[in-house]
């Protein structure tokens, strides 16, 4: 029917939606479907898909609170599945805003798919939900909290498996600036586990930037690495291990043939350390 309205060149199109858009019909529970519905993309999705997101797997309930929704005008129903209207998405969007609380069961189910982004098999098992995780970037970017930070660094992982370095590049810097903010307002406690993090980060990133042959700022952010993962880790720690390797690639790629070997010897070494007290 939005066909048919006629909006004035300076109305405000979201007053016009909060007129057609009555809630009051709906009870708490409905409400937050949608709200949590409107996390995901705009596309068919299969109720199979949806009860795992809501991990609600055989849940009769659930498959009728969502035809209740269909019946209602809210959802429409396909044969291979439901779909949430854009218009509507961006209407829940703007106008209920959702806490973390809110959309913490459905974080939680992308954010373990891609936990461990630095695995490719995860990339390509996973490349066909990048609309989800797009949609759902979009949404938690509100949010400052540490997991967000970490799902916005596994998805620039997944996008550097995938060659899309643009974006790659875009959500890792975009975990690091958001790393930054947390530094500064963490207690000394866990400061040591952020900082942990945040060397992982500079490994991510420069390993995007060492795939893009922009070997200077691969080596200004392998050494920002190296140093908080000695200062925190230690020199024989797996990580450390993997910085100096690093390094060691980046040299041979630089030409740099005599560094690159004195740092291939000293893996090697806190290799051998690292074996040694392994039970």
């Amino acid at each position: 029917e939005f066909s048919a309205i006629s909006v004035k060149r300076k109305q405000n199109f979201n007053k016009l939606l909060n007129q057609l858009f009555n809630l009051d019909a709906l009870d708490n529970e409905e409400i937050l479907m949608l709200k949590q519905l409107s996390t995901l993309p705009s596309i068919e999705i299969s109720l199979e898909f949806l009860e795992d997101i809501f991990q609600k797997k055989g849940d009769l309930e659930f498959e009728e609170l969502l035809d209740y929704l269909c019946e209602k005008g809210w959802l429409s129903k396909f044969e291979s599945g439901y779909k949430l209207h854009q218009i509507t998405k961006e209407y829940f969007l703007g106008n209920h805003t959702l806490t973390f609380e809110e959309m913490k069961s459905i974080f939680s189910y992308f954010f373990k798919l891609i936990e461990n982004s630095a695995d490719m098999n995860i990339a390509i098992l996973h490349k066909d939900k990048l609309i989800f995780f797009e949609s759902l970037s979009n949404v938690i970017k509100k949010y400052e909290n540490f997991e967000v930070t970490i799902f916005y660094m596994n998805l620039g992982n997944i996008y550097r498996t995938l060659s899309t370095y643009k974006k790659a590049l875009f959500y890792i810097r975009l975990s690091l600036k958001r790393i930054h903010v947390l530094e500064n307002n963490i207690d000394s406690t866990n400061l040591e586990i952020l900082l942990i993090w945040k060397a992982s980060i500079y490994n991510n990133l420069s390993q995007t930037y060492y795939y893009l042959a922009n070997y200077k700022k691969t080596l200004v952010l392998d050494k920002k690495a190296l140093v908080l993962r000695e200062q925190i880790l230690g020199k024989n720690h797996i990580h450390t291990i993997q910085s100096y390797n690093n390094l060691a690639q980046l040299y041979f790629s630089c030409g740099n043939i005599d560094n690159a070997k004195k740092l291939l010897d000293d893996v090697v070494n806190y290799a051998l350390d690292i074996k040694k007290i392994t039970p």
